[in-house]
C-alpha cells in the first residue's frame, strides 16, 4: 500500500506538470520573456514539422530536403515523422513533441541518478528537477527542452549514452559493439555529440581503466565517431553556390583564430549569460574543483580506489571542457544551444553528491516529500499561466492570416521570404506553399528544399525587390509585414 501510494504521487507530480506545459501551449502562453510565436514557432523548430508535414501529407521526397550540418536525425526528426500519425493538427504536434521529449529527458534523468544512489531517492530527485525546470528556470538552454530545434536531441544522445556507460560493463563484447554503433549514429546525426561523449570516454577509459584493451576499444570508437562525422559530410554536402553557405565551415578545424576565439568565449559569459545561468555555472564549476583537489590528494595513495560517483563527475567535466574547447578551433561563437553538459550537469551532480548525507532523509520520508511536491506542482500550475487567455486548439496568428489572405486573393504560391518568417509561414499557413529563405540578398542553403530553387519567385516578404533586380512590383503592408507583388 505504501508503495502504491508512492507511485500514485510520483506519477501524479509529472502528469500535472505534463498537463500545465499542454494547456500553457494551448493558451499560447509561455510565461518566457519572448513571444509565443517567436519562440515556439521560430523557424528552427517548425523546420522538422515541415519535412513530416511534405512527407507524410503530400508525398514529398525526403531526400529532397537540405539539411543543416547537425541533421539531427536521431530522435529529432524520428519523432517528428511518429507524431502526425497520433494528430494531422501541426499545431498540436508541436506540443506532443515538446512533452514526449520532455518526458524522455526526465526518464533518462531518473535512469542516470538511479544507477549511482537507489530509485526511489532517484524519484523524488526527478520530481524536485522537473519542478524547477517546468516552473523556475525559462533561461536558455533550459527552455530549449519544450522545442523540436536547438540541439537539444543531441542532448538526450548524451544521456542515452552515459547511462549506458554508467550501467552496462563496456568490456563486454556485445556491450562494446552496441555502444560503438550508438557512437555512429549519434555523430553521424549531430557533429557536438563528439566533445559531447566521444572524447570524455576516451580520456575516462585512459585515466580509470589503464589496460591495453581499453586502448584498443577507444581506437575503436574514435573511429566509428569520425565515421559517422565524415560520412554525415559526404551525404549532406549542399554544393549551393548561389547560396550564403556557411555550411562547410561550421564543422570545419580552424587553428588561425584561437585567441579571437578566447575573446568571444569570456564575452559570452560575461555578455550574453545573465545572473542565474552564471550562478549554474559558477556551481558546477565548485564542484568540478572540489573533486579536483580531492584526486590530487589521493593521487599518490596507491590504495585509493575511484568510486563511480567521482568517475561520473570526472566524465561530465571532459564533457564540458571538450564542448567549450572546441570553440578555440571553430569559426563561431559559443551559443547556449552548444552548451548543454555545462548548464545540465549540476541537475545530475548534486543529486549524486548529496545521496549519502540525504538518502536516509529522503528515502524515509519519501511520500511525504513526494505529497508536497506534488502541491507545489499544482499550485505552480495554477499560477504559472494567464487565466484570462482561452485554450484553443488551433494557431492561426495574425501575420500569418494576413500574407494568407494577400496570396490566396492573387493566386500566388512560390516566393520568397526572409529567413525569420519562411517556415514558420510554410508551416502555418493554409495555403500550399513553396517559399525559399533568404538572408538579404542571397538564399540560405538548408532547411529548404533543393528544387524549390528552380521556381521564379511571384512574391518577396520583407525583402527588398530592388536586391532582385524588380522594378515592377505591387507592395502591401501590414505591421511589420511587407508583401512585394512581382
Amino acid at each position: 500500500m505504501i508503495k502504491t501510494r508512492f507511485y500514485i504521487l510520483f506519477i501524479s507530480s509529472y502528469l500535472i506538470s505534463y498537463l500545465s506545459i499542454f494547456i500553457r501551449f494551448l493558451k499560447h502562453d509561455l510565461n518566457l520573456n519572448q513571444s509565443f510565436d517567436s519562440f515556439f514557432f521560430n523557424s528552427d523548430a517548425v523546420f522538422f514539422g515541415n519535412i513530416a508535414k511534405d512527407v507524410i501529407l503530400r508525398n514529398g521526397d525526403f531526400s529532397s530536403w537540405m539539411l543543416a550540418g547537425a541533421p539531427e536525425i536521431f530522435p529529432t526528426i524520428f519523432l517528428s515523422f511518429f507524431i502526425p500519425f497520433i494528430t494531422k493538427n501541426y499545431f498540436i504536434s508541436q506540443i506532443i513533441f515538446s512533452i514526449i521529449q520532455f518526458l524522455i529527458f526526465n526518464i533518462l534523468f531518473i535512469c542516470i541518478i538511479n544507477v549511482f544512489t537507489e530509485k526511489k531517492y532517484a524519484m523524488v530527485a526527478g520530481v524536485l528537477s522537473n519542478i524547477i525546470l517546468v516552473f523556475f528556470l525559462f533561461d536558455k538552454p533550459y527552455n530549449y527542452i519544450f522545442i523540436a530545434s536547438h540541439h537539444f536531441g543531441c542532448f538526450i544522445n548524451f544521456l542515452i549514452c552515459l547511462l549506458f556507460v554508467s550501467y552496462k560493463s563496456i568490456h563486454k563484447k556485445n556491450n562494446f559493439i552496441l555502444l560503438s554503433f550508438l557512437v555512429f549514429i549519434f555523430s553521424f546525426s549531430n557533429p557536438i555529440f563528439i566533445p559531447y561523449f566521444v572524447l570524455p570516454l576516451i580520456f575516462c577509459f585512459q585515466i580509470f581503466f589503464n589496460q591495453k584493451k581499453v586502448i584498443l576499444k577507444n581506437i575503436g570508437f574514435i573511429i566509428f565517431a569520425f565515421s559517422g562525422y565524415f560520412l554525415k559530410k559526404i551525404i549532406y554536402f549542399h554544393d549551393c553556390s548561389e547560396c550564403l553557405n556557411t555550411y562547410q565551415s561550421m564543422d570545419n578545424i580552424y587553428f588561425d583564430s584561437i585567441l579571437l576565439s578566447i575573446y568571444h568565449i569570456k564575452m559570452f559569459f560575461i555578455s550574453h549569460s545573465n545572473f542565474t545561468q552564471n550562478s549554474i555555472i559558477l556551481l558546477t564549476l565548485i564542484i568540478f574543483i572540489s573533486f579536483a583537489i580531492n584526486f590530487l590528494k589521493n593521487l599518490k595513495t596507491k590504495n585509493y580506489i575511484y568510486s563511480k560517483n567521482f568517475i561520473m563527475i570526472t566524465f561530465l567535466f571532459f564533457s564540458c571542457f571538450f564542448t567549450l574547447l572546441g570553440f578555440l578551433f571553430l569559426h563561431m561563437n559559443p551559443q547556449f544551444r552548444h552548451l548543454y553538459t555545462l548548464y545540465f550537469s549540476l541537475f545530475l551532480m548534486v543529486p549524486i553528491i548529496s545521496y549519502k548525507y540525504l538518502k536516509h532523509l529522503i528515502i524515509k520520508n519519501s511520500n511525504i516529500l513526494l505529497s508536497g511536491l506534488l502541491m507545489i506542482t499544482i499550485f505552480m500550475s495554477y499560477i504559472n499561466y494567464d487565466h484570462t487567455k482561452k485554450i484553443n486548439f488551433e494557431y492561426y496568428p495574425d501575420d500569418i492570416h494576413f500574407i494568407d489572405k494577400v496570396l490566396n486573393k492573387f493566386e500566388l504560391n512560390n516566393g520568397y521570404a526572409k529567413w525569420e518568417y519562411c517556415n514558420k509561414l510554410v508551416f502555418l499557413s493554409k495555403r500550399n506553399l513553396i517559399v525559399l529563405p533568404y538572408h538579404k540578398k542571397k538564399p540560405l542553403h538548408w532547411d529548404t528544399k533543393r528544387n524549390w530553387f528552380n521556381k521564379k519567385p511571384q512574391f518577396l516578404i520583407n525583402l527588398d525587390p530592388n536586391d532582385f533586380g524588380y522594378k515592377d512590383f505591387k507592395t502591401i503592408r501590414e505591421g511589420n509585414i511587407s508583401i512585394h507583388i512581382l
